[in-house]
């Protein structure tokens, strides 16, 4: 099986205990939703 290299970005915010993580080049979201685990996933314009 061959694969693709993936690029991935992470950013912990201290202040407010957040982190971050962005599968592909961080970009603005135009949907938000949250999941039963409390995370919140946010979807790519």
């Amino acid at each position: 099986m061959r694969l693709s290299s993936i690029q991935m970005w992470a950013d912990y915010d201290r202040e407010t205990d957040v982190l971050c993580v962005s599968f592909g080049k961080p970009q603005e979201a135009s949907d938000s939703v949250p999941t039963d685990q409390g995370v919140i996933v946010r979807k790519k314009r």
